[in-house]
């Protein structure tokens, strides 16, 4: 029998820091039962790394998760089911592959100029002495790089940007039927957007992933359309909102604690430690493919289990001073997922909170906090609703 704990996902002091909980639920066993999620979570570092790896543990819902479904919820998950995130081994292998060379380091690295010359525009651009910095920046570059590299026109990213805030309302586990059909409206004006857009597209000949895609004649097992639009609209959605609360958390947590910009520069673990110390993303969910029985407690087929890897983050047994931030600890945080759905845009990421986290400290060098911000009550994204700074 699993102990069972209640912790409500937008009680205010949960929201604005959920690691006194997490702490706690170090004192539970590797497995307990979480009441609001409804499902059984680990907390333990080296139980979630090995069901990650364990093929046995799946992404791809069971097929009574669909026959459950609202009908008025279903077609955002008949959209997204053919997206790589929510699929595994072969077919999750077919539905990566051809946006993977995009991604990988060398061809991301080619976009730091581009990186650093977009933030050093968003910042100088800002002429007020107090300013919101999720607003004003962190909410701008993200969906500036992703939409460039998808092939997105400018005036689209405000309303990429809105769709994209929509849809994760779906996996928030408290939310409300309203934002849920919001949601799915956005889901459905997105889609159909990209089926147009795509058409218009092969009409030309750009150089950006959207076009690339759709013009591989000789690619192995080519995609479909209804197999390239829902891993465009996964793109968009990650590397906009994750990334624009992971620059988000992390400025706030160097401002807060005073790092100085020379130690930034030239501490080579500090950007690693920021993403295991406050992380965007906390939690995911993998199912039973077959009766299995891990830590003595008995998973039947389709049932589910919660990764926590905010909390795994910081599992005392892994992690020295798992609590505090140490600027040169060389650790091995999962904040961005293991084995076959370790993020894609892991690099991209990487480099947007590297490059526009140093441009800020060049250009505001006496940038300081001007109000203690609060966080969004978003458990899937965590991330600020502002922040509010002084250029000095």
């Amino acid at each position: 029998m699993l102990n069972v704990i209640s912790q409500n996902l937008s009680e205010k002091e949960f929201v604005n820091n959920p690691y006194t909980a997490y702490e706690n639920f170090f004192k539970l066993p590797k497995i307990f039962y979480w009441k609001e999620f409804g499902m059984p979570v680990t907390q333990n570092y080296k139980l979630v790394k090995k069901i990650f790896n364990d093929k046995r543990f799946v992404r791809k819902p069971p097929s009574k998760f669909f026959n459950n479904l609202d009908k008025e919820i279903k077609p955002f998950f008949l959209i997204e089911k053919n997206s790589m995130f929510e699929n595994d081994g072969d077919l999750h292998r077919k539905l990566r592959a051809p946006f993977q060379n995009y991604f990988n380091k060398k061809n991301i690295l080619i976009l730091k100029k581009d990186i650093e010359r977009i933030s050093k525009e968003l910042l100088k651009n800002i002429d007020e002495n107090e300013f919101d910095f999720i607003k004003c920046f962190a909410e701008k570059l993200p969906v500036i790089i992703i939409s460039r590299l998808l092939g997105f026109p400018e005036e689209m990213h405000s309303q990429l940007s809105k769709w994209s805030k929509n849809m994760v309302n779906m996996y928030q586990p408290a939310s409300t039927k309203e934002k849920k059909l919001l949601a799915v409206k956005s889901s459905e004006d997105f889609y159909l957007y990209l089926s147009s857009f795509i058409k218009e597209k092969e009409k030309k000949n750009e150089n950006d992933i959207i076009t690339h895609l759709i013009k591989i004649n000789n690619f192995k097992n080519r995609l479909s359309l209804q197999e390239i639009i829902p891993n465009i609209i996964l793109l968009l959605n990650a590397g906009n909102e994750a990334t624009t609360h992971l620059i988000g958390n992390s400025l706030y947590t160097l401002l807060k604690l005073k790092i100085s910009h020379n130690k930034i520069k030239n501490e080579k673990n500090i950007f690693n430690e920021l993403i295991r110390y406050d992380p965007p993303l906390h939690f995911f969910s993998r199912f039973a493919k077959e009766r299995l029985i891990i830590e003595d407690h008995i998973f039947e087929e389709g049932s589910s289990i919660g990764l926590l890897i905010a909390a795994a983050n910081r599992d005392p047994k892994i992690f020295e001073r798992p609590n505090t931030f140490i600027v040169n600890r060389n650790n091995n945080n999962i904040s961005l997922g293991i084995g076959e759905h370790f993020c894609l845009g892991s690099h991209l990421a990487k480099l947007e909170l590297q490059s526009s986290i140093n441009e800020v400290y060049n250009i505001y060098p006496k940038l300081s906090i001007n109000r203690t911000p609060t966080y969004l009550d978003s458990f899937h994204f965590r991330g600020l609703k502002e922040l509010k700074l002084l250029k000095g």
